[in-house]
């Protein structure tokens, strides 16, 4: 089986004022994931990168998946302060970025 990227959904918060409001948030919409060592999540300094295999559940009609992707940023980010986590059904990651160029605060 080939992997797959899950759905993602992201927002972006920036300030030139208060960097730790410079923010991207990931959720990844998988269900039925795994902890940890079979769900892998990476911060880089550059991006984030996800692989997880999902196992089939027949009764709640999920089938088995394997889902992979990267996802690099414009800029750096700070993989110290950033963090994620997982739900059962989903995987939340607050990615501290930086810096911000100008033209992306609003």
């Amino acid at each position: 089986m080939a992997p797959i990227a899950p759905p993602v959904f992201w927002a972006q918060r920036s300030s030139e004022s208060e960097p730790e409001k410079n923010l991207v948030l990931l959720t990844i919409e998988a269900p039925n994931l795994p902890p940890k060592p079979a769900t892998k999540v990476d911060l880089q300094s550059d991006g984030f990168a996800f692989e997880s295999k999902v196992q089939g559940d027949k009764s709640k009609s999920i089938e088995e998946k394997e889902y992979k992707f990267d996802l690099k940023l414009f800029g750096e980010i700070v993989p110290e302060v950033s963090f994620a986590e997982r739900a059962h059904d989903k995987a939340r990651s607050h990615i501290h970025r930086e810096a911000v160029p100008k033209q992306h605060c609003f």
